[in-house]
């Protein structure tokens, strides 16, 4: 009786963990999250950097172009989000939308605030954006892990032995 209880139990603990294909999707999906934070930080070091060493008015005719092209961007996102409707699509839409506003304010700012202050904004972009891939992550960790163990049903195969 002992032996068909340990084999019960580590049946099930082996039905616990994730599958191998289950686990290459969620590290799929967090190492797409992790590049896209990698880009925007980068894009981030480079609006800081332009800021230092490109002369005003061209930089805000760059920081023009740079907020039209990733608005344009958004708007294509958006528009193959609703055409598949996938809501991960229309999560990262937003997120670009979001660079796009940014990128787009900074120019005012330029003008409005204390060239330190205006310089912390690209540094406080990226690490916003780092905190909430990082967020992100672990929610797609978690919910992975609970649906998961929601496809898991113990109780039959109890029963059936």
């Amino acid at each position: 009786m002992k032996d068909e209880e340990i084999k019960i139990e580590e049946e099930l603990q082996n039905k616990k963990k994730l599958s191998k294909t289950l686990k290459q999707k969620l590290y799929k999906k967090i190492a797409r999250e992790a590049l896209v934070s990698i880009l925007i930080s980068v894009y981030a070091i480079f609006i800081y950097l332009g800021s230092i060493n490109i002369n005003r008015q061209i930089y805000v005719t760059d920081l023009k172009v740079f907020s039209m092209s990733i608005l344009i961007i958004s708007i294509i996102l958006f528009e193959k989000a609703y055409s598949k409707m996938s809501v991960e699509l229309f999560v990262r839409a937003v997120e670009v939308l979001i660079v796009a506003i940014v990128t787009l304010f900074l120019k005012y700012l330029l003008f409005d605030a204390n060239n330190n202050v205006f310089r912390m904004i690209p540094g406080i972009m990226a690490i916003a954006f780092f905190i909430y891939a990082i967020i992100k992550m672990i929610i797609y960790y978690v919910l992975t892990r609970k649906e998961h163990k929601q496809t898991i049903s113990d109780v039959k195969d109890i029963l059936k032995k």
